[in-house]
């Protein structure tokens, strides 16, 4: 009888034990109920629920084909990327709200104005998706070793994403074939030199020489075709702050000078990290399931469940 007590109590210390280890990962990772955002079009803060916000991002961010998975992945990177700003204890706040609609800061956002214009009759129909989609989302969130992660999100890629380095370990260079062949894959961006060359002195303080074909050289590329870095008039820029500076879709820039005038050819829309929205489109409708999408573009992340406050 002793010797089943004991056995007993080592189970249970055992489980205890096991329950203990795992605590950490099983903690909820806690979401507003409501945020304030400020809309820089409009100039204005406005308080909404947070599900109303995700639902906005999801809005901005995702076509309206996109399978049910492909919009319930895309709404826990929105949230998880959210949630990671809002618990940055230097974050700043935007003329005194929680978030803000510029995307380089946070998810882009689109109002319930904005959206009805643009989806017109199927507003109703497509908002009624996206939230299903929303709260699945916001009940979820990506971690790595138990951090919230930066869930990048591209719309697509070039074919190829990039990795994240050291900084983003859990995002590797995936190969997209979803996005390679895409309609509309590649732009183009005309522009004439002597805007080049007063937006470069502009934004960046390069002044450029009298020989036009010399002032671009010494591009070096990732292997994904994204433009590491490029010489102007001898002044070394970033991929990023050539997209930046002309307002281009992604990073992934050639440059030519052709007929008096700048081509920049592009490939991919987004900064070609972590998931792409074309391709989570299509594996939603090949039947693979949010979990499925998540788990393949971010790497080795745990998928957590979260709590209202």
């Amino acid at each position: 009888m002793k010797k089943l007590i004991t056995v007993v109590l080592l189970a249970v210390c055992a489980i205890f034990a096991s329950v203990l280890l795992m605590l950490p990962n099983n903690e909820y990772i806690t979401v507003p109920d409501k945020v304030t955002v400020f809309l820089s079009d409009e100039h204005k803060i406005v308080t909404m629920d947070y599900r109303d916000y995700i639902t906005g991002c999801l809005f901005e961010a995702v076509p309206p084909t996109c399978g049910e998975e492909g919009l319930k992945a895309v709404a826990c990177a929105l949230n998880t990327n959210a949630l990671l700003y809002l618990s940055a204890p230097d974050r700043g706040l935007f003329c005194g709200a929680l978030l803000c609609d510029n995307n380089e800061l946070c998810p882009r956002y689109m109002t319930d104005t904005k959206a009805a214009e643009r989806f017109g009759e199927n507003y109703l129909q497509y908002r009624e998706k996206l939230e299903a989609a929303a709260d699945w989302g916001i009940a979820h969130a990506l971690t790595y070793e138990e951090k919230l992660i930066h869930a990048e999100i591209c719309r697509y890629s070039t074919g190829r994403t990039d990795s994240g380095g050291k900084a983003m370990p859990y995002l590797r260079a995936l190969t997209i074939p979803y996005d390679d062949s895409i309609e509309d894959g590649i732009s183009t961006k005309n522009v004439d030199p002597d805007t080049v060359s007063s937006t470069l002195y502009k934004t960046l303080g390069v002044k450029a020489h009298s020989h036009r074909e010399e002032w671009f050289t010494d591009a070096v590329y990732e292997p994904s075709g994204t433009l590491r870095e490029i010489y102007f008039c001898g002044v070394k820029l970033t991929g990023e702050q050539l997209r930046n500076a002309f307002g281009l879709r992604s990073e992934a820039i050639t440059v030519s000078y052709i007929e008096q005038r700048f081509v920049f050819t592009v490939k991919g829309w987004g900064n070609n990290l972590g998931m792409s929205i074309n391709a989570a489109s299509v594996m939603a409708r090949q039947g693979y399931t949010a979990e499925d999408i998540l788990s393949f573009f971010y790497s080795k992340t745990t998928l957590r469940k979260t709590a209202s406050q």
